[in-house]
């Protein structure tokens, strides 16, 4: 390269560019239009993730006693088929001993331990009648109070196994029936579960407040027998009677314009509530 000798000969080395104005302009209005069509067009969704166990419609049958009394031997176990007229238990009542019989045909979920006492009529064992298959199923889930204020009937849920992952095996598809606005207590979640560490694993320690969400689970428009997965039935997915499963409800959909200009208000009006 020549060496410059004088200031008077950097202009015979350097050429400057000039960008075209209406290049620039061109830009400019190329992205306000982008920024337009992406406030329009663009969504923002608001979603509410909660937890619910698969449950059957009916609900189950109770086995009970109109007496005090102590289970000395618990002849069933949570899973096994019973049926009408079978010797369940031997419980003992004011110090006689008697035979405690099943008294529909079905599938036990939930029972009394050996030596453990019972109040009158409260379940000794719960049975889903008839047995879980192919037993229409709900999911009963309960959400936090944040999210059931935006939880309506007919909304859609995507309903998975609680221990899969939902971007793997999929979801099934469900919709809301049912959201009870008063806050559920830990005994009735328990009583209606037949568990307590299902209602604990719900509930926590039921110190938050909580609300109970039914969701009717779709059955696949080709076999009644099957949920109505996302990408079609998984492999060894377990999705019976008393699985814990996560949900998700999408509870709003707006423009980013939309959800720009509300979450700007609602800034806004919390600053003035701040300096009142």
């Amino acid at each position: 390269m020549n060496e410059c000798n004088s200031p008077s000969q950097i202009a015979d080395h350097l050429k400057i560019t000039y960008v075209p104005t209406y290049l620039l302009a061109a830009a400019v209005a190329l992205l306000i239009a982008a920024f337009i069509v992406w406030g329009f067009f663009g969504n923002v969704s608001d979603k509410a993730y909660y937890s619910g166990v698969i449950f059957p419609v009916e609900g189950t049958t109770d086995i009970t006693l109109p007496n005090n009394g102590t289970v000395r031997n618990m002849l069933v176990h949570n899973g096994d088929s019973v049926h009408q007229g079978q010797t369940v238990a031997m419980v003992s009542i004011n110090g006689s001993y008697s035979f405690l019989t099943s008294t529909v045909d079905g599938l036990v979920i939930s029972t009394k331990g050996d030596s453990e006492p019972f109040e009158a009529f409260e379940p000794i064992m719960s049975i889903v009648k008839g047995g879980a298959v192919n037993r229409q199923t709900q999911l009963i889930a309960y959400a936090n109070n944040e999210n059931q204020r935006h939880l309506r009937i007919g909304m859609k849920a995507q309903v998975w196994p609680a221990n899969e992952k939902r971007d793997e095996i999929g979801y099934v598809r469900g919709h809301i029936t049912q959201v009870v606005r008063y806050p559920a207590k830990v005994i009735k979640v328990r009583q209606k579960l037949k568990s307590e560490i299902l209602a604990k694993q719900l509930l926590g320690d039921g110190d938050d407040l909580v609300y109970e969400v039914h969701i009717d689970l779709h059955r696949a428009s080709d076999d009644s027998t099957r949920y109505d997965w996302s990408f079609g039935k998984p492999d060894d997915v377990n999705m019976e009677i008393g699985t814990y499963c996560s949900v998700l409800t999408e509870t709003r959909r707006c423009s980013m314009f939309q959800y720009l200009f509300e979450s700007t208000r609602t800034h806004f009006r919390n600053l003035q509530q701040k300096f009142e």
